[in-house]
């Protein structure tokens, strides 16, 4: 079994990316939630950039393919596209980042690298159900449920605002999540900060 990896960062999110991108080098690049466009322009140049977000505040990258359409949406239409990295950071309920994540991994190359923000979050008014004026991480969390029962290679940062989990795509993970899917989104949907605290402190303490 391949150990989970847990990192604390003063780094903020965006220059994580950037890092990531340097690393990666990919040659297609998936990005869900666009919003102001920031994480989308950390692409290297020649990276031909996916953007999803129905509500596109942004056209202006070149070399970018734009879909106004929900991830949902865009993956019902989209059965053989690869990405050879791919950032969630869409609608930040915890099912609809379970559904991107096995929808994403379907849709991996070789190696691929697939980022999700916001899942270790700081303070109990970003991780509320419902968007505040506040930073909002919504209850992406509940993710650490399926990504800590992972075998595979997981890394958590504890990046600025809200973290980042890292992981390099594998056949298996949408097989795994699919099976438990269901399950886990009744399970845990209820859950709250106090359960959040509980899992974090037993993921930093192994």
């Amino acid at each position: 079994m391949v150990a989970h990896k847990i990192e604390t960062s003063e780094t903020y999110y965006l220059g994580f990316l950037t890092e990531l991108h340097r690393q990666v080098m990919p040659k297609v690049y998936l990005e869900i939630g666009v919003h102001g466009g920031r994480s989308l322009n950390l692409c290297n140049p020649d990276t031909l950039a996916v953007a999803i977000d129905p509500h596109l505040w942004t056209a202006s990258r070149p070399n970018t393919e734009w879909h106004a359409v929900t991830s949902d949406e865009y993956f019902r239409y989209s059965e053989n596209v690869k990405f050879d990295m791919a950032f969630i950071d869409g609608l930040h309920t915890f099912d609809q980042v379970y559904r991107d994540l096995i929808n994403v991994s379907n849709h991996m190359t070789d190696g691929g690298i697939i980022a999700i923000h916001d899942i270790l979050p700081e303070e109990p008014s970003h991780a509320t159900k419902n968007i505040t004026n506040s930073i909002w991480a919504g209850d992406v969390w509940k993710l650490l449920y399926p990504l800590t029962d992972w075998s595979g290679e997981v890394r958590f940062s504890f990046v600025k605002p809200t973290g980042m989990v890292v992981l390099p795509a594998h056949k298996d993970i949408a097989r795994f999540l699919t099976n438990r899917y269901e399950d886990d989104i009744e399970r845990y949907s209820e859950a709250t900060w106090e359960d959040y605290l509980k899992i974090k402190e037993s993921l930093i303490n192994g």
